[in-house]
């Protein structure tokens, strides 16, 4: 609320997008939902209604990602298993790093980084996004990769409370789509 222009949601981008104005030096509103589900929701046996390029995969995937995402993921709820993929990758095991090493196709494209990213276990949020995205699609859960800011420095501007966000603050993180719940993020 409050911007001037035409502007549109893109719900694909999940953006809010506008071809012909600026939201600089404007002042704006934000709503959004912020959705609390219990136990019992996250944890439901529903089929996910979603699109099925949220569960492609790539030709030519090397076997050791699926082998890893079922002997990680176990049984269990979308939920579940999504959350004990997630806590292989947060169990300190890995390492977060932006001095990965960029030779040797470590840094480069495809599902052959996310193998070597298993073996070496240390990249940066990438890495980890895209490793737990497409470990997830391995096991019937829908995944997707979001890049944007982290919250950045918390600040007053003008006497008002605000965040500074700078490049420094770009990020990958994973969401899966969980029924009952929507897209979480991971």
């Amino acid at each position: 609320q409050g911007l001037e222009g035409e502007w549109r949601w893109e719900p694909d981008g999940l953006a809010v997008r506008s071809s012909g104005a600026d939201a600089r030096g404007q002042e704006y509103d934000v709503t959004f939902l912020d959705i609390q589900p219990d136990l019992a929701q996250l944890t439901a046996d529903i089929e996910p209604d979603v699109p099925s390029r949220y569960l492609a995969l790539p030709d030519g995937m090397p076997a050791v990602i699926q082998q890893t995402a079922e002997q990680v993921a176990g049984t269990g709820s979308t939920y579940q298993k999504a959350i004990a993929l997630q806590e292989f990758f947060t169990s300190g095991e890995f390492d977060y790093s932006v001095d990965a090493p960029v030779d040797e196709g470590y840094d480069g494209t495809g599902v052959g980084v996310i193998e070597r990213f298993l073996e070496v276990r240390s990249g940066y949020c990438m890495h980890f996004a895209s490793a737990m995205a497409v470990m997830a699609r391995t096991v019937g859960i829908p995944s997707r990769i979001v890049v944007g800011f982290q919250p950045g420095v918390t600040e007053d501007i003008d006497g008002v409370p605000g965040f500074t966000v700078s490049s420094a603050d770009l990020h990958a993180w994973p969401e899966a789509y969980i029924p009952g719940a929507g897209w979480v993020g991971l």
